[in-house]
């Protein structure tokens, strides 16, 4: 067990990393809360980015000790983030940049509300395609890339897949929801629990929870953009499974 002033130090250099050098964990991420905040974080001064840093290093020690993450509402630089995507219009919300891929292919671009930024050319390169990746497409390419990676699929719950490594490390996906196309958390060291239900079963945590994305579901996965998502999922993975390393 790592102790208090250690694990936030520990946190805070992988956190420090993930600012300093361009987000390359989150960036690859389908999602539009995590395209808003590695906006938000590209603008700020080095100082705002040291402190939102700090902000986002003390929620993650909270839930890596099971309490809640305990950043927003208090005023500081994520508070101004929060607000910012929360609160009415603002230039990170909204638009072709900042909605959903679902939302996207039923609305011309031209007409979207919201922010007048345009889409990021990595995740969308053109108007051609605003083709949302199916849920059969996504099990299909996430069960293939997790295989390759040596885990089992199990059977999960609500039309979910649930993988196991050799590790111990459990995968719980979820393709079901109305917008987000894609709900994942990891639990390490939790093989005991392969066949249990959510309730009662480990605690699951998204990737991006460690770093600040506190909402880093997928809702931005295009037919396009689907193979490399994907492919990214390994590295997420293990980032969570070091993050948690910390407190097993």
């Amino acid at each position: 067990m790592t102790t208090s002033d250690a694990l936030h130090d520990e946190v805070r250099a992988r956190i420090k990393a993930e600012f300093e050098h361009g987000f390359p964990l989150m960036m690859p991420v389908p999602s539009t809360p995590v395209i808003q905040l590695i906006d938000f974080a590209s603008a700020l001064s080095a100082a705002e980015s040291a402190a939102l840093q700090s902000e986002i290093a003390a929620g993650t020690v909270r839930v890596l000790q099971g309490e809640a993450f305990g950043v927003i509402g208090r005023g500081g630089v994520y508070d101004r983030f929060y607000h910012a995507v929360k609160s009415g219009p603002s230039p990170f919300n909204g638009g072709p940049r900042y909605s959903a891929v679902r939302f996207l292919a039923s609305t011309p671009l031209s007409a979207m509300p919201g922010s007048a930024k345009p889409p990021r050319p990595d995740l969308l390169p053109d108007v051609k395609a605003v083709v949302p990746a199916t849920s059969r497409m996504l099990k299909s390419r996430v069960t293939t890339v997790l295989k390759a990676a040596g885990y089992e699929a199990h059977k999960g719950f609500g039309g979910g897949i649930r993988f196991l490594s050799p590790s111990g490390t459990l995968l719980d996906f979820d393709f079901g929801a109305r917008v987000d196309q894609l709900r994942f958390g990891v639990a390490i060291r939790a093989a005991r629990f392969v066949n249990a239900p959510l309730a009662g079963g480990p605690l699951f945590h998204a990737p991006g929870s460690f770093f600040g994305f506190y909402g880093s579901n997928w809702d931005y996965v295009t037919e396009e953009n689907v193979d490399r998502s994907v492919a990214h999922l390994p590295k997420l993975v293990a980032a969570a499974e070091d993050m948690l390393g910390l407190v097993a």
